[in-house]
């Protein structure tokens, strides 16, 4: 049948034929000679079977008993073996490249079958992620009877098998179970053609990543249990997913054993210890409760706050000594607990104990006056809290339900509250309320509309003078005088007097019938008071602004104390004693000067100033000898501003400076360039001069334009010199040092002193316009302008006479000696070009 086979297979193209079959024995001289025959004409492409027996496997390989096909089988076949190696779980994992039979090397069927070669002994592992259901197989009985297409044997090597249990012929196989071992032999080969030879290894490395990883865990501070038995778990199914991807990619199996049984020993290693540690843990609960008893029932008994615990019959099972101290009452255990609190506590007791699960919603703070003699100041108010527990029964009995009063005096901080309260109310001074309480306080009274019939008055008094006290006896006394005053004004019956600032007073609801300004001057009576303090006697004044709302507006505290406060500071501008009330036009100048303080810097930046030019003559000949450079500001929203309102916020902010510098490099450089013989005149700032900015400015704007020094005159103010000429004598003397003229601007509008005059080198004073625009119509004018020429006269000096606008003006001033004029008789402030122009339609 064997022969027959062969025959067939042959005959339908098959390229190869091994038999995984044993034919070590003879059958028969007319069957073995029928095979023989058909194995030669197979012409060497038939390979049989060579395999050891496993039954004593305790015996070397090469002693055991070895399977080999009969002779005459052999003249005519190849041999191969068929022998595998079983692993030490009896699972077949790999399959050899060749054996040693009788001291000849022989290959195994599967290298045989691939075309491969390696040495004696040498194994490959077997790749089964190849499917044994994917290998074609067709029944022996088929090809015999003819039923099998010849195509499907074309060139193909075919390995016939004979499978039986009886025959052992049956391997434990990883992944596929139980095979025969012929199908085990196609995958050895299979394997080997696809170059998935596996190769195993990596137990080590893994061995020690896995440990790596133990260690990093305990060192990190996964001291518990529970995260290391995950990251253990994890890394174990992680190994196996690994090596699974690895042997997918490439012919490696990793050896993850070593690995999974370190995680096994460190899981076991987490448990153990956790269940030592737990052990220990126990005992050190039960010596810290323990302890924690003793030191509670220490705690309990010094406790600051009180604690009584009642139990359900009302009877104290144990109570602190501050208790005691607390309630002034004898309260000890076994004392019952109405005869020694106060009924009110002992009904939230008794309420605790009927419903213990209301306290599910939070504990409650409750409190209780109790009064101790007759006096009020021993009035105590004292804090409780009261919780419920329930106390598990024993063996069965009735679970019991205890309450825990906690309590404490609260009396002295309920006091300091309520003085701190007061406090952040009230200056502490005056003992009146602060701005804050104040304007809350009025706007409550304000909205109140059925109270307030008719227009309702806000007074802000400023006290003047208490600067002075400060400075000469002290800030304490100035506390004081505020005191004083603060008691005086609470005599005149308004509805509230505060203090708003810390030389400001306000006052709102005056009595009923009361004259805004009659009961100003009454406050100011009070104010005016002379003081009595210590031995001194203290003198105050004051200003006074005020602020009315209708019924009609829109009541807001805040808004009448501002506007109040706008027009204190319009009455300190005229004075002490003034009284001014608010109006629109006062906010409106506010504003504007807001709105020009914040535009002034930006004005100077982006160059919005620019310089215009006065004519200067010479009264006696009418030639144009001088100009005098003014500053001007085109706002881009206001327009022109005038000096009078920008240059004060330019000397207050500091601005001046860089101001006073333009002007001087400005007209310097324009009055060099019309090349005339002109005298340029330029306002300097007193500020200028006190900080010693002006020599710099000078010197610049000289250096820069070219202009002769002998062509510059310096116009200073009166009141540079008021208190503080030794302070200004450097700037001045180093200004007259350059070889600049210097002007006495303004003079006799107010500060006129004639002891500074000999002390500066001034070659020109300006008579102030004031006496000017009446020197044709005043005689006192006359009187007086005269007086000044005189005066200038007998120091050698120039009198400019500026403000002129008539000839009338212009010819009584050139009878009394004035050398220059300058007004708008002769041109108004005007462009340079414009200038220009005039001079040569006058040449």
């Amino acid at each position: 049948m064997h022969g027959e086979l062969v025959d067939r297979l042959r005959a339908a193209g098959a390229a190869e034929i091994y038999f995984d079959i044993d034919f070590s024995a003879y059958s028969g001289p007319v069957e073995d000679s029928k095979f023989a025959a058909a194995l030669q004409r197979a012409e060497g492409s038939v390979y049989l079977a060579v395999f050891r027996q496993p039954s004593d496997p305790a015996l070397p390989a090469e002693k055991r008993l070895t399977n080999i096909p009969i002779s005459p089988l052999l003249d005519h076949a190849w041999p191969v073996t068929v022998s595998l190696p079983v692993d030490s779980d009896g699972r077949i994992r790999s399959s050899l490249f060749a054996d040693s039979i009788h001291g000849e090397a022989v290959l195994s069927l599967s290298a045989m079958a691939a075309g491969a070669d390696g040495g004696i002994l040498q194994t490959f592992g077997i790749d089964f992620s190849i499917d044994p259901g994917s290998i074609p197989r067709i029944s022996a009985g088929d090809v015999l009877a003819g039923r099998v297409d010849s195509g499907a044997l074309e060139g193909r090597k075919v390995v016939i098998g004979a499978s039986a249990q009886e025959l052992r012929d049956y391997f434990n196989v990883p992944v596929h179970g139980i095979l025969p071992g012929a199908l085990l032999q196609i995958l050895a080969a299979e394997s080997l053609l696809a170059d998935r030879a596996m190769s195993s290894g990596f137990g080590y490395p893994l061995l020690a990543l896995v440990l790596a990883i133990g260690a990093i865990a305990t060192l990190s501070g996964m001291t518990t249990w529970r995260p290391r038995l995950v990251l253990f778990f994890i890394l174990s199914v992680g190994l196996e997913i690994v090596a699974l991807a690895v042997q997918a990619i490439a012919p490696l199996s990793l050896d993850t054993v070593p690995a999974q049984i370190a995680l096994i020993v460190l899981a076991l290693a987490a448990l153990l210890r956790e269940i030592g540690v737990r052990q220990l843990q126990i005992r050190a609960i039960h010596r810290e409760q323990e302890n924690d008893r003793r030191i509670l029932d220490q705690v309990f008994k010094d406790n600051f706050d009180g604690v009584i615990v009642v139990d359900s019959k009302g009877i104290v099972r144990a109570a602190s000594g501050s208790a005691e101290a607390i309630w002034r009452a004898p309260i000890r255990s076994g004392t019952c607990a109405p005869d020694v609190l106060p009924s009110e506590v002992v009904v939230t007791l008794q309420n605790a104990i009927t419903d213990p699960e209301s306290q599910d919603e939070g504990v409650r703070l409750h409190e209780i006056a109790i009064k101790l003699g007759d006096q009020p100041d021993n009035a105590r108010l004292i804090e409780y809290a009261v919780t419920a527990s329930v106390l598990a029964g024993i063996e069965g009995d009735r679970p019991d339900v205890v309450t825990c009063l906690t309590c404490r005096d609260i009396t002295d901080k309920r006091r300091a509250e309520d003085a701190f309260a007061y406090l952040a109310r009230h200056d502490p001074i005056t003992d009146l309320l602060d701005r804050r309480a104040f304007e809350e306080a009025l706007q409550i009274r304000l909205q109140d509309g059925a109270r307030r019939a008719g227009d309702y008055h806000l007074l802000v008094a400023g006290l003047e003078r208490i600067d002075i006290i400060a400075a000469s006896l002290g800030l304490s006394w100035a506390d004081k005088v505020r005191a004083a005053i603060a008691h005086e004004l609470r005599q005149l019956g308004c509805e509230f007097v505060a203090s708003v600032g810390d030389r400001q007073l306000a006052l709102a609801g005056f009595p009923d019938g009361v004259v805004p300004e009659e009961f100003c001057q009454e406050v100011l009576q009070r104010i005016s008071r002379e003081l009595v303090l210590g031995g001194h006697r203290l003198h105050i004044s004051a200003c006074f602004g005020l602020a009315t709302l209708a019924p009609e507006d829109v009541p807001d505290a805040a808004a009448m104390l501002r506007q109040a406060g706008t027009a204190l500071s319009w009455a300190r501008k005229s004075g002490p004693r003034t009284i001014r009330r608010f109006d629109q036009a006062m906010l409106h100048a506010v504003t504007r000067r807001r709105l020009l303080e914040i535009d002034l810097e930006e004005g100077i930046q982006k160059g919005q100033f620019h310089v215009v030019y006065q004519p200067q003559v010479e009264l006696q000949g009418g030639k144009m000898i001088g100009v005098e450079a003014l500053l001007r500001w085109q706002h881009p929203e206001l327009g022109n501003v005038s000096p009078v309102e920008f240059i004060p916020i330019a000397e207050e902010s500091g601005l001046i400076e860089p101001l006073g510098a333009f002007v001087l490099r400005e007209a310097c450089q324009t009055v060099q360039g019309w090349n005339l013989p002109l005298r340029l005149a330029v306002n300097v700032s007193p500020i200028q001069v006190e900080r010693g900015s002006v020599t710099t400015a000078v010197e610049a704007a000289l250096a820069s334009s070219g202009l002769s020094p002998s062509q510059l005159d310096l116009e200073l103010v009166e009141s540079l010199f008021l208190g503080q000429a030794d302070q200004v004598a450097a700037s001045i003397s180093r200004l007259r040092s350059l070889g600049c003229g210097l002007a006495l601007d303004d003079f006799g509008s107010g500060y006129s002193s004639l002891g500074y005059i000999p002390r500066f080198p001034f070659s020109k004073i300006k008579i102030d316009r004031s006496f000017v625009e009446r020197v044709a119509v005043d005689k006192g004018s006359v009187a007086i302008v005269r007086s000044v020429v005189e005066l200038a006269r007998g120091f050698d000096i120039t009198v400019i006479a500026e403000g002129i606008e008539t000839r009338a003006q212009e010819d009584v001033l050139r009878r009394l000696g004035c050398h220059i004029g300058q007004g708008y008789l002769y041109g108004r402030p005007m462009s340079a070009e414009d200038l220009l122009a005039l001079q040569h339609a006058a040449a």
